[in-house]
């Protein structure tokens, strides 16, 4: 990493690595047989104990001393012991394995099974209409109202704002498919339904709310939570979504690629990880106090909800990834705070609201994201 990670990150980060050790039964056991390129600058002789001391200095707090490498070794280890994924099947998902052990039953796998129905597939139709292309993910957030990324929408949507603002891009038929699953007939459009209506594209959160006609009615709208980012902090969730093929084709980014997601893409799957606290990326030419987590995530699983496993609510919408870095998302809590999302969305509970983004509202500039392509 080139910049030290906030303060909430580093606690996240130290608790999490605190845990794995004690699940593999202290820190050499932790390291050993993980991947030996962890840290390019160390030869083979020292390789095991130069892991352990990096991985120490974060056990001990000692965050100042940590280099580069020794935030490369955290995050390769925590990469190969956490980031599982689990395919989707009639609605369940697949059992998950260790650490997620207690995932796959009680009212953690009810939680998030009750949300998988609701979840579904941002495409738009091929020329034909016969076939569909996978453009991100999207959620079910009110009556007939998917929420999902500003970035995703961009595929078949011009303008930023609401009302006379926005247009569909002309000859671009987009919609929302609720299946998908392992093994899905590109042919079988029986649950695909047409997005027909724009009702927000936020100035400045990567976050668009969308009409789509004819939702079945035994979809239920996922209820959307108020807690601040910094309550939120090792809170376990579930990434619901199609992630497809990534966008970094650097050759580690593509080695755990082939390990998490073998060369299957677009289909639904789950996968459980941590909320890590705030950290400021930029979206849209401008800086954002986004949401982070350590779920593993690739192109397509934009829009995503990120699903608190003990209660079944949307905790943020995910919009980018950095390999071996962070996933970035938006906060329910902040759109709880916007008045004019407040005014189409109902949220569990309420926080002050604020005109912190009235400037963008009031002058909204349709612009595409830099410094790091979204997911």
């Amino acid at each position: 990493m080139k910049t030290t990670p906030s303060p909430d990150r580093l606690k996240a980060r130290q608790k999490k690595l605190q845990k794995l050790i004690t699940s593999a039964g202290g820190l050499g056991s932790l390291v050993q047989g993980g991947n030996e390129e962890s840290l390019e600058s160390t030869g083979s002789d020292g390789l095991h104990e130069a892991k352990i001391e990096a991985l120490d200095k974060l056990v001990q707090g000692d965050f100042e001393a940590m280099t580069e490498d020794d935030w490369r070794v955290e995050a390769v280890v925590v990469e190969e012991n956490c980031r599982q994924v689990s395919f989707v099947v009639k609605g369940r998902f697949e059992d998950l394995p260790e650490p997620w052990l207690h995932l796959n039953e009680g009212r953690f796998r009810t939680n998030i099974e009750l949300a998988i129905p609701a979840i579904g597939r941002v495409e738009r139709f091929s020329a034909s209409g016969l076939s569909t292309k996978h453009v991100g993910t999207g959620f079910i957030v009110g009556d007939g109202l998917m929420m999902t990324n500003r970035h995703v929408a961009a595929a078949f949507v011009k303008g930023v704002g609401s009302g006379s603002q926005l247009a569909f891009i002309p000859g671009i038929s987009p919609a929302l498919d609720f299946g998908r699953e392992l093994n899905f007939d590109p042919t079988d459009l029986k649950g695909t339904f047409r997005i027909t209506g724009i009702r927000m594209i936020h100035p400045f959160w990567d976050m668009a709310l969308l009409e789509v006609t004819d939702v079945p009615r035994e979809i239920t709208a996922l209820k959307l939570s108020v807690e601040s980012p910094e309550d939120l902090i090792s809170r376990n969730i579930a990434v619901i979504g199609y992630p497809g093929r990534g966008n970094d084709r650097s050759a580690k980014a593509l080695e755990l690629e082939e390990k998490n997601f073998g060369n299957i893409f677009g289909v639904k799957r789950i996968a459980p990880g941590e909320i890590d606290g705030r950290e400021n990326t930029i979206s849209y030419k401008h800086e954002v106090f986004s949401m982070i987590h350590d779920c593993s995530t690739l192109a397509g699983n934009s829009g995503s909800a990120l699903v608190a496993v003990d209660s079944g609510l949307v905790l943020g919408l995910h919009f980018k990834g950095i390999t071996l870095e962070a996933n970035f998302s938006v906060p329910m809590h902040e759109l709880a705070r916007d008045r004019r999302v407040t005014d189409i969305l109902k949220f569990e509970g309420s926080v002050s609201p604020t005109d912190d983004w009235e400037t963008f509202w009031k002058n909204p500039v349709a612009e595409e994201a830099v410094v790091v392509k979204p997911r």
